[in-house]
């Protein structure tokens, strides 16, 4: 995670090995990121991989209602 200290927090991979996922792992990792963030007002934002947006969401996080759009050069 990178953050401005202001306001934001860019998240930027959760990643679990995979012989460790199913195991609750990245679950305890989220639990605690959003409790820091939480404790430091920060708002968070991620662009979650394709498939895994259900596993963000129980975290509260949304697809933008204003409709950005994460965008990358390859």
């Amino acid at each position: 995670m990178i953050s401005d200290n202001i306001i934001h927090a860019y998240i930027f991979r959760m990643i679990v090995h995979p012989d460790y996922r199913k195991q609750g792992i990245g679950t305890a990792i989220m639990e605690e990121l959003m409790k820091m963030l939480k404790e430091h007002k920060l708002r968070p934002t991620l662009v979650a991989t394709p498939g895994n947006s259900k596993f963000y969401e129980k975290f509260g996080f949304i697809s933008d209602p204003k409709g950005y759009t994460a965008m990358c050069i390859r």
